[in-house]
């Protein structure tokens, strides 16, 4: 057979020839390493989605391996726990000893940009592959195949897994399917895709009407719950993850990259399971001697306990970054079975972008969340803000139209009465308009009274009288 037509070598200047390095980049492995024994949560991170396979120097393979080992037995990654695994494996002589392990802290100039040393390093391997598959794509053409469609076809793939992330580190396991089957399988979601049990199986609102008409949310799917600032966007979403995470018991998970923290989301729950006003106003009703603001503490204790003991939900406060967000759901996914994620809000991904590259960056990032949910299997709700433009009056998501495009359902919230936005924030009539559902009617609109700790359909139990303060509350930014 032949050998593939590959030049590894280099002429140096004085014509003599050296062997050409395959891609990689030591300081980037050193610094990942770093920044995993030198931070617990950094390590988790990394650890989603790199393999052992993804280190060019095999000291590095090693001492991964002994960090998956040590996460997989629920322990912290950290030098101690480390250089312990590498010890009972006999291997810690092998990779330079404790010396070397205390050195990698020293590459690392910031924990924070973990992800992107470790993206670095991923890049680096996936170009290893593209090498590898070059050279045995070429040694096997040499060969002259009998089926040359087959084989082009097993390029193709191969090329397709290198270039996609996988859900297991450092894997691709996509599995091609012949069109056909994958027809029959269309149609068999598509019958099967609204029956009584798969609609039980959907993460709901709680509103009748609403649930009704789209049988909860996708699972899996993107959703895009939009409204402009303080309409309540992110009451209707924790009303979703309360029903999801509290009533059916479902692995959910909150990030919230605003001001409102862990802390915050609990008293949400609470306020929901309770139907208390945790507002400046309601609290001031409720507490107007000390014998009812001992009750009302009580009261208030007591709901955030059952939540916290009951629901299954994983609350992640500020998170700065869209790779940071990617990150912790695959671990969130592979670890606890998350199967409905919440992004509150995805504009503060943006960060201090200049104006020019807002849109295309929105786009981005409007892509990958719908790969991330498709590729995962999860329901992702992402809530964003919408601008209004002032000659026309019409409404449209901000930054972004694709973001709506993207999704397989959109809500938006909007106060029933027109006005200027402060004055939309103070009413207590809204809309959820159902501006897009793939397979299914749009543009139906559900009256909706938004109470203290929830929106309620004209069917639902009355709440509380409502008395609102702009965007006073637990309402943040919607």
């Amino acid at each position: 057979s032949g050998s593939p037509n590959v030049d590894l070598f280099e002429p140096d200047a004085d014509g003599s020839t050296r062997v050409r390095l395959p891609p990689q980049d030591l300081h980037a492995e050193q610094a990942t390493l770093g920044s995993m024994l030198l931070e617990p949560e950094a390590a988790e991170r990394v650890l989603s989605i790199l393999g052992d396979a993804d280190f060019y120097r095999e000291a590095h393979r090693v001492i991964y391996r002994a960090m998956q080992a040590v996460n997989r037995r629920r322990e912290p990654v950290d030098l101690i726990t480390v250089s312990a695994e590498l010890r009972r494996e006999g291997v810690q002589d092998e990779v330079g000893g404790p010396e070397y392990l205390t050195a990698l802290i020293g590459e690392v100039p910031t924990t924070a940009h973990v992800i992107r040393y470790a993206g670095i390093v991923q890049e680096k391997y996936r170009l290893r592959q593209a090498i590898a598959l070059g050279m045995e794509s070429a040694a096997a053409a040499y060969d002259q195949p009998e089926d040359v469609q087959a084989f082009l076809e097993s390029v193709e793939q191969r090329a397709r897994d290198i270039a996609c992330l996988s859900t297991e580190p450092g894997k691709s396991e996509h599995v091609a399917v012949a069109a056909g089957e994958e027809i029959y399988a269309g149609v068999e979601d598509l019958l099967d895709g609204d029956t009584e049990t798969d609609r039980a199986l959907r993460p709901k609102s709680g509103l009748p009407s609403l649930d009704n008409e789209t049988g909860g949310l996708p699972l899996p799917g993107m959703i895009v719950d939009t409204g402009f600032t303080g309409s309540g966007k992110s009451t209707l979403g924790a009303m979703y993850a309360f029903n999801w995470a509290y009533t059916h018991g479902q692995p959910t998970a909150i990030f919230t990259t605003g001001e409102e923290t862990k802390r915050d989301t609990i008293l949400r729950f609470a306020a929901i399971l309770g139907g208390i006003d945790l507002s400046p106003f309601g609290i001031r009703q409720k507490c107007r001697t000390p014998g009812d603001r001992q009750a009302f503490r009580d009261r208030l204790c007591e709901l955030a306990d059952d939540v916290t003991c009951r629901a299954n939900l994983h609350i992640q406060p500020r998170l700065v970054t869209f790779d940071e967000f990617a990150a912790e759901t695959r671990r969130l996914v592979r670890s606890y079975g998350v199967n409905f994620v919440i992004l509150d809000y995805l504009e503060r991904c943006l960060h201090k972008e200049a104006d020019q590259f807002v849109t295309r960056r929105m786009e981005h990032l409007s892509g990958r969340c719908q790969a991330m949910q498709a590729e995962l299997g999860i329901a992702l709700l992402v809530v964003s803000q919408i601008t209004e433009d002032p000659a026309t009056g019409e409404s449209k998501t901000r930054y972004c139209a694709k973001l709506e495009n993207d999704a397989h359902l959109v809500l938006r919230l909007d106060a029933l009465t027109k006005g200027t936005q402060e004055e939309r924030r103070g009413q207590d009539k809204y809309q959820i308009i159902l501006r897009k559902r793939r397979r299914g009617r749009s543009g139906r609109k559900f009256p909706v009274t938004r109470l203290p700790e929830k929106f309620a359909e004209e069917t639902d139990e009355p709440g509380p009288s409502v008395h609102r303060d702009g965007r006073d509350g637990l309402d943040g930014d919607g």
